[in-house]
């Protein structure tokens, strides 16, 4: 079997296990043109080299999607949100755009004994309301400490977060290289939800009081061009940490003797979490263009061609991981790939371990009372992986 029959991402065996065909097709070709025409990057060394190459650019998403709504247009199908929040995410910017935003955004972003104060806060109020019995993790905790986070950051209600988490979890699925026109039904449904709020959020912020939406107010005086910043903001502070928390409980519930190791020991907690960002990838895919013909792995690639660099691949790559599919907290911690590299590392990265680590922290003392009561439902998308939901019972 050729690396293109087994490049079937959107097939759900695949979704549900992609490890194992990262595997293969590691042994196979490392490297390879699918049928879409793209060139899919599966090793650690070649898609760090490729998020390092400042020659490759972002965008192809975003570009993607405007052509969707060009087409749309041309059938009576409205995807303008859709392209617009889109075209308002930092990873699908490029320099000088890109860069005037980051910097905008780090200049306002919270030092870490900050954003520990305030997850520690935000944790000690979301455990000590747990139910006593039964409970899903996933909305009772893994979403609401990274949600309450960024809307506090931001000068967002906490209940209107509650109310848009929904749409902000349908955008993120844009990402998705496969989607269906049902798919994009829903993700344009959300993304007019997201952009009417932020219409009128945007006006009553004020930069001295909000820095970080005022950061982005003072970048775009014209309100349109804003809203697609602000939504990106929103989204990005919550989906993947979502995904982060879970996999982390998830392993600490089934693992009793790690979660005593954890407690004996609370300077783990970051190279567990960091591990488990490595061994749980949770963003699995991402994408460049390269502007210069290139080589990885022997492949020759022209200029102008599409990368599909599979980051959960890198990251268990045994070439640069021995026993890749082990939990290992002895490895380098900072060796992963998953907050990606170069100039679109992820700005809120320490923000998201931060999160994760004080909820750990929180949880470690009841862990044990906790076992899973149902088998977490089947993944439905392979870009974003994650756990929708969790259901455990508490002794």
């Amino acid at each position: 079997m050729t690396a293109p029959d087994i490049w079937q991402p959107s097939h759900a065996d695949f979704i549900a296990d992609p490890y194992s065909r990262y595997t293969k097709l590691l042994d196979r070709s490392p490297v390879f043109q699918a049928i879409t025409g793209d060139y899919v990057v599966l090793s650690y060394e070649d898609v760090k080299q490729v998020l390092l190459d400042k020659t490759c650019r972002s965008g192809a998403r975003a570009e993607w999607t405007e052509k969707m709504r060009e087409y749309g247009a041309t059938r009576g199908m409205d995807y303008s949100k859709s392209a617009a929040g889109m075209a308002g995410m930092l990873i699908q910017m490029n320099p000088p755009v890109h860069t005037a935003l980051r910097a905008a955004l780090s200049k306002h972003w919270p030092d870490k004994e900050s954003l520990s104060a305030m997850a520690s806060v935000i944790c000690a109020d979301i455990v000590g309301s747990l139910p006593t019995r039964s409970f899903d993790l996933v909305p009772e905790v893994s979403k609401k400490l990274p949600l309450f986070m960024i809307c506090d950051l931001m000068g967002i209600p906490r209940e209107d977060g509650k109310n848009l988490i929904d749409d902000g979890f349908q955008m993120v699925q844009l990402l998705d290289p496969y989607l269906s026109i049902k798919d994009l039904k829903k993700i344009e449904n959300a993304a007019s939800h997201l952009h009417r709020y932020f219409h009128q959020f945007l006006e009553k912020v004020d930069p001295q009081a909000d820095a970080l939406s005022g950061a982005i107010k003072t970048l775009y005086p014209d309100r349109e061009d804003a809203i697609g910043p602000m939504i990106f903001l929103f989204i990005a502070g919550f989906e993947t940490t979502s995904a982060l928390i879970s996999y982390c409980l998830k392993q600490l519930i089934e693992e009793k003797s790690l979660a005593s190791q954890l407690r004996a020991d609370h300077d783990l907690i970051e190279r567990f979490v960091l591990e488990m960002l490595r061994l749980y990838t949770p963003v699995q895919l991402t994408g460049r263009t390269n502007t210069q013909a290139m080589v990885l792995s022997g492949v020759e690639i022209p200029e102008n061609s599409t990368l599909t660099l599979c980051i959960g691949s890198a990251n268990r790559d045994p070439a640069h991981f021995p026993n890749p599919n082990q939990l290992d907290l002895n490895r380098n911690k900072y060796d992963h790939l998953a907050f990606g590299y170069g100039i679109h590392h992820c700005l809120g990265r320490q923000m998201a371990q931060i999160e994760a680590i004080e909820l750990i922290k929180s949880m470690l003392p009841f862990v044990d009372q906790l076992s899973i009561a149902v088998p977490p439902p089947a993944k439905t998308k392979l870009t974003i992986q994650s756990v929708t939901s969790l259901m455990v019972s508490r002794s």
